[in-house]
């Protein structure tokens, strides 16, 4: 069965009429180009000209007259209003015989599912998540709760890559195995905090 919807071709009629409005805007330039002898010639102009009406898919609604030394257009309202009669018209199928459901049941069954969508696609259904107080007061302070700062995973990593392992040797001493030894960065609370963590990583 076919529908009719005027609010549904109320909004379709605008946009095409100021789709109308701008292919007009676009071939003027192209009219006063030819006839300010700056494009001449019927294979210059003609592909000018098709490059707009076929961007736009206008072509039908544009009678053309093009000549190696002009070009004059002009909009066509039977093909225009031919295609604005059936702005807002929809058909709707069923398998079910006519005896079964009548057309406005069946036009209502339509709508229904739409209507559940349409206000889907309005409201979010899943209500954004309230956060805690102890998030809120960590976001405030910038510290955990037993009062340790907040990090990114990038400043942990440069406190870390302060640590070192230094080889030491004695000025002056030739037996290196008596003289060598190794001094490691003492590590700071949060330091060794940072390093235990890493350790109950498995990969």
């Amino acid at each position: 069965m076919a529908c009719r919807n005027p609010r549904l071709a109320l909004q379709r009629a605008r946009p095409g009429e100021s789709l109308l409005q701008a292919v007009g805007e676009l071939l003027a330039p192209i009219r006063a180009s030819v006839t300010a002898d700056r494009l001449q010639g019927e294979a210059a102009i003609g592909p000018r000209v098709g490059a707009v009406l076929n961007r736009y898919k206008v072509r039908k609604h544009f009678e053309c007259t093009i000549g190696d030394t002009e070009f004059a257009y002009r909009r066509q309202p039977d093909s225009i209003a031919h295609e604005a009669a059936l702005d807002g018209v929809y058909v709707i199928r069923t398998s079910l015989a006519a005896g079964d459901l009548s057309a406005p049941d069946c036009v209502r069954s339509y709508k229904a599912p739409t209507q559940v969508e349409r206000a889907f696609r309005t409201q979010d259904p899943v209500a954004p998540a309230a956060p805690a107080a102890s998030a809120k007061r960590q976001k405030a302070t910038r510290r955990t709760t037993d009062g340790t700062p907040l990090h990114s995973f990038r400043t942990p990593l440069e406190d870390l890559a302060t640590v070192t392992r230094n080889v030491c040797r004695t000025k002056g001493e030739t037996d290196t195995r008596q003289t060598e030894f190794e001094l490691e960065t003492q590590l700071s609370a949060e330091q060794a905090r940072a390093v235990e963590l890493l350790k109950g990583i498995r990969i």
